[in-house]
């Protein structure tokens, strides 16, 4: 109850921005990410957010989700402005078609899908290809 009362609260005051709604990975259009124009939806179990900053600190159970994409882990950084999530401790990282990558640390701009891994493994399903190092 507690996280969902902080995800209310900066939904509605800090996060205008985003947007929860119920709609399902299959009703969301395939489209390029707009920073500040697709809605991000951020769950967690704890939320901090910098608003001079325009960053969100979240967590506990961390989930990023901007349309096609899914990011996951114990610590997401997000910052608004610049589009750059950085996660670390457990993360996953999804798209729709079963693109995955899994890492210790990831430092990523979700608009461009540009960034630094540390520690992971990279699936991608089409092509039925692995890519692992301890940076990629």
């Amino acid at each position: 109850m507690k996280g969902f009362l902080i995800l209310f609260v900066l939904t509605t005051f800090f996060f205008p921005m985003i947007s929860i709604n119920g709609a399902d990975s299959a009703s969301l259009p395939v489209a390029k990410v707009r920073p500040g124009k697709d809605p991000i939806q951020i769950i967690a179990d704890n939320m901090t957010y910098n608003q001079e900053a325009g960053i969100c600190t979240a967590r506990g159970n961390v989930e990023i989700h901007q349309l096609t994409q899914t990011l996951k882990a114990d610590i997401i950084e997000f910052d608004y402005q610049t589009q750059i999530a950085r996660a670390k401790g457990n993360v996953v990282y999804t798209e729709e078609g079963g693109d995955t990558l899994v890492c210790d640390f990831l430092e990523m701009n979700l608009q461009t899908k540009e960034g630094l891994v540390k520690g992971g493994t990279l699936f991608y399903e089409k092509e039925n290809f692995y890519l692992t190092g301890s940076h990629i």
